[in-house]
């Protein structure tokens, strides 16, 4: 049962059902499919409003990050214990920089929804458009990776909920 915030420019497709994801950080008590999720725009000043309160019914582990040009290959904090980086096969350590040969792709880490085995393939320019469009941004990658930018490279969770 968790609170979650959202910046005036998302308020208006959460009331409008076009917007049924979110992208956040790791939590110590993360939400998963079941639980009840509050929505809310201004939370913890004299304005909040409640947008509603919806049931989670998916949870998967995302990364993103930016090509850099300084850099031939990328590199990312991988916070998932037990897991290989998703885009090379790598053994990694929890938090600790990993140099990630894959240098063309921006957006990984998706579990299954069993929570069980890493989707190794990093998703395509079209899934990429796609999820961050289905996310609140019109402007698809580049107007989410903007809005990412001081966060990145960014290690969380993808939140879908339903309004039943």
């Amino acid at each position: 049962m968790g609170l979650y915030n959202f910046k005036p420019q998302f308020e208006q497709a959460i009331l409008n059902r076009t917007k049924l994801t979110t992208i956040r950080g790791v939590r110590k008590h993360a939400d998963g499919p079941g639980d009840t999720m509050h929505l809310y725009c201004g939370l913890r000043t004299k304005q909040a409003r409640l947008l509603g309160r919806v049931r989670c019914i998916e949870r998967k582990d995302i990364c993103i990050w930016e090509p850099t040009t300084k850099y031939s290959n990328f590199e990312l904090m991988w916070p998932f214990s037990g897991r290989n980086c998703p885009l090379c096969d790598a053994a990694t350590t929890p938090n600790v920089l990993h140099t990630c040969s894959s240098p063309s792709l921006c957006v990984s880490g998706f579990l299954d929804t069993d929570g069980d085995s890493l989707n190794k393939n990093a998703l395509s320019s079209q899934e990429v458009e796609g999820l961050f469009r289905d996310d609140g941004f019109p402007g698809g990658a580049a107007e989410a990776l903007s809005f990412f930018k001081s966060r990145l490279p960014f290690t969380g969770h993808l939140y879908r909920w339903s309004w039943d």
